[in-house]
This record gives C-alpha cells, structure tokens and sequence, in this order.
C-alpha cells in the first residue's frame, strides 16, 4: 500500500503538471484526438484514469472513469483491475485509456476487456508511447520505465511488473502484432493505426519532467507535424494512437 500511495502522490503531481501552459496546449490537442471519435450517447469508459486529468481535457462526455489505483480524487472509482473489468457486455458506448496499457501485467486480456464492455458501433481508442529510432534512445535516456521496441510474443503477461508504477514503452507497438494474428478471434470491426508527435512531446520534456517552454513553441511544432508523411511518422513518433471500431 505505501508504494500505492506514493504512486498515487505522483499522479497527483503529472496532473498538476499538465496544467502548465506548453504542456497543456500539448495535451489538449493530444486529448482532442480521443474526443472527436467519442459518441455524445451514453456512457464512456476510461480505464488507467491516474488522478484524473482527463477531466481537464473531456468536457462534453459523459466518462466513467477508473483506476487501479485505490487512492484517487473524487470522480475517479479506484480499485478497478483493467484486465478484469467489473461490467456487462456492451455496458457503454466507446471506451478508451491514455497511456494505461503500457502500465497493465495482462495487457492484451485488457484490451479484450475494454471491447467486451464497448457497444456494436463504438470504439475503443488508446494513445501509447512508441518506440520509433527516434524516439527509442531519448526514451531511454530520459525516461525511468523500460523501453523495449521488441519483445517475446509468446509472453505478453510478463513484461510488465504487478507493481502500478512500471511500465515498459514499447508494449502497444508488440501487442499489435499479438492482435494482427488474433484477427479472428477479437471482437472487432477495424483496426486504425496513427503515428503522432516526433517532436512535439519531447518538446515539452513529458509531465514527470516537464521543460519551461512556451505554448507557442508547441503550437507551432504541432502544426508543423501535421505535414509530415505517415510513413516518416512511423520511424520518428514518440506516441501511438490506436483506434478499435467495434
């Protein structure tokens, strides 16, 4: 529990963090991604909500949003184990996680969770980080969790720790493949795949170490991704999107 409780405490502090001007442009635009795919019907489930932060940025859903963690604000329900969701099949509309899954033991039993409970017609989005050459050396230099552009398949459930606080980097980009030869099996219509922010997130130095940039640094630096080819993206992204339609 006192590891819990420290990890809850930084949390607590990511969140104050993203309230800084670089860094809160940065993630407003990150945010606005999940936003415009989420439905305005019924309830939306987030999993992996940390201290809440996507308050801040998801005004106009009605979100649900959970926590491992059992020390969380009010608004957030802790205690809830991602891998084992305690709903119904179909109990709403769309669901998604920002940089959850990467924290998750049983990462790809989360996934199949959060389309279990995920409505015909919804979605289920995810943002990661992504190890790209790029990204990968700054990750790891700078970055305390591990970062891994390839790991056994074949052992999914054991690259990340039990502990809430690990995480591994390059966990969505592996379970990908994982997904690609579970076609069949998983409970979906389509799969979308999108490579985002070479520079831009970097730029803003992350919310554990956040850098005294200005916003107009990072509005600029996004602005100019927008023009980069995906297939350059795949290569230099430090983030992943990953969009589910069920």
């Amino acid at each position: 529990m006192p590891i819990q409780d420290n990890y809850s405490k930084e949390l607590a502090r990511l969140r104050q963090n993203s309230q800084r001007p670089a860094q809160y442009y940065y993630y407003q635009w990150l945010y606005s991604k999940i936003e415009q795919k989420l439905p305005d019907y019924g309830k939306i489930l987030e999993i992996g909500a940390g201290y809440g932060m996507s308050e801040d940025f998801i005004h106009s859903k009605r979100v649900y949003r959970t926590e491992f963690m059992k020390s969380v604000p009010p608004g957030v329900h802790g205690g809830v184990d991602a891998s084992r969701l305690p709903f119904e099949d179909d109990s709403f509309s769309s669901s998604f996680a920002v940089d959850a899954i990467h924290h998750i033991p049983d990462s790809l039993k989360a996934i199949k969770e959060l389309l279990r409970v995920t409505k015909d017609g919804g979605f289920v989005i995810l943002i990661e980080p992504y190890v790209s050459l790029l990204s990968y050396p700054i990750y790891k230099v700078f970055h305390k969790e591990k970062t891994s552009a390839k790991l056994d398949l074949h052992s999914c459930n054991t690259w990340v720790s039990e502990a809430p606080q690990d995480g591994n980097q390059g966990v969505m980009q592996n379970l990908l493949k994982i997904l690609a030869r579970q076609d069949k099996e998983m409970r979906f219509k389509s799969i979308q795949v999108t490579y985002l922010s070479p520079l831009s997130f970097f730029a803003t130095g992350g919310l554990s170490r956040p850098i005294p940039v200005a916003k107009s640094v990072i509005r600029a630096i996004v602005s100019l991704e927008k023009y980069i080819p995906s297939k350059i993206l795949k290569i230099t992204g430090s983030r992943i999107l990953v969009i589910f339609e069920k």
